[in-house]
């Protein structure tokens, strides 16, 4: 039978839980590679996003200018 100490137990369980956030971390940078890939091929679609984060600064602007007048 395979025996276990504690603290190999607790290494094995680190071992799992940093892989998986590795893991998580190269799931996130393919997708913003083909994100990239995406903006960089297709002209609508850069168009389509950029004009919405304008439109969001513009309300967070708005937003934060008032938000200073009135402190």
């Amino acid at each position: 039978m395979i025996e276990f100490s504690t603290t190999e137990f607790c290494l094995l369980c680190w071992a799992i839980l940093a892989t998986a956030k590795a893991m998580e971390y190269r799931f996130e940078v393919r997708n913003l590679r083909l994100l990239t890939i995406k903006l960089l091929e297709d002209v609508n679609t850069y168009t389509r996003i950029s004009e919405e984060f304008r439109k969001q600064y513009h309300e967070w602007e708005l937003n934060n200018n008032q938000s200073s007048r009135e402190g």
